[in-house]
């Protein structure tokens, strides 16, 4: 039974689950499918979109940005034993962050470069299937994220993803699964940045994962709705992609603790459309063709309250101040 904590603001996290207090450290997504691809975007656009400065986008060349698209079906979030289910979609623009934007290609010169340019990941667009992934991304990384049904269809060439909600489609992804096998520890060097109440945070986050990588055009397709959210990126004026990647078996985490970024001049993003808070949507796995059956996502079995549910501390309660 999962009841929301009635400890100070300082000290809550999210909620706590049978008097058992949850750490947003502790938690963990275990292994999952997932499958994005990379894009180039207009690099005006993308900046648009982001509090800069400090944050830079990425570039491939002088006017295009990097971006990536990716789906996942995770099975289970949480902490020992894991027991939440959802499926998501998303947008990130890879960013540098100081005071210039850093060389093009920046994930291609080397993590000494990496590092010294600050590169990491913006969240452009998330969309979960239930109110209770959406709060945990706001908690944990303070990411805000929308709510909308998901279709994801696993095949052996591809793996593919519809979301859609009642305000219309949002985006149709699909990745091919046959790229050449490699070991992924990109992840586990990286971090996300977000921006809350006139801050902005880098989130350290951990992962692991077998990539099957594939190069080119055919690697992959995204094809944008109607819905307000998909009417936002298509100003980005995506072209691609560049390449694939498809995890069947991806595990990621948070790993560290949210940290406030030197104080400074910061253009807030504008604001996302409208976005749908319904308490749980439809998340249908298609294994084979002709085969559907909806995912059990565990909120109502596990007792969530979900059009009560809320964030616990924010990131300004846990995070440390950097130079």
């Amino acid at each position: 039974m999962a009841t929301q904590m009635e400890s100070s603001p300082r000290d809550q996290a999210w909620f706590e689950v049978d008097r058992v207090k949850v750490e947003p450290g502790v938690w963990r997504w275990y292994p999952h499918r997932f499958a994005g691809a990379v894009f180039s975007a207009d690099f005006d656009e993308v900046r648009r979109l982001l509090p800069s400065p400090p944050l830079f986008p990425v570039r491939i060349t002088k006017n295009r940005a990097l971006v990536m698209a990716w789906g996942a079906h995770i099975p289970s979030v949480g902490f020992e034993p894991p027991y939440l289910g959802f499926g998501e979609v998303a947008l990130i623009a890879y960013v540098s962050c100081g005071d210039e934007p850093a060389p093009p290609l920046l994930p291609m010169v080397g993590t000494r470069a990496m590092a010294r340019f600050g590169f990491g990941g913006y969240m452009l667009m998330l969309v979960v299937t239930n109110r209770v992934a959406a709060e945990l991304y706001k908690t944990l990384a303070g990411v805000p994220a929308m709510t909308a049904a998901l279709r994801v269809e696993q095949r052996l060439e591809s793996e593919r993803f519809i979301s859609e909600s009642a305000e219309g489609v949002i985006c149709d992804l699909t990745v091919k699964t046959d790229g050449r096998p490699t070991v992924d520890q990109s992840a586990a060097d990286m971090s996300f940045f977000a921006y809350e109440n006139g801050e902005l945070y880098r989130i350290p986050v951990g992962g692991s994962g077998v990539s099957r990588c594939r190069y080119g055009r055919k690697s992959a397709s995204l094809v944008l709705g109607d819905h307000p959210l998909a009417q936002r990126v298509k100003r980005l004026d995506l072209s691609g992609p560049w390449v694939a990647e498809f995890q069947p078996d991806r595990q990621f985490w948070m790993a560290g603790t949210p940290e406030r970024v030197a104080a400074r001049t910061v253009n807030p993003p504008p604001p996302l459309p409208t976005l749908s808070q319904e308490a749980c949507h439809p998340l249908v796995v298609s294994p084979t063709p002709g085969v559907a059956f909806d995912f059990d996502q565990g909120v109502d079995r596990l007792g969530f309250d979900t059009e009560g549910v809320s964030s616990g501390s924010a990131l300004s309660d846990r995070a440390s101040r950097t130079n």
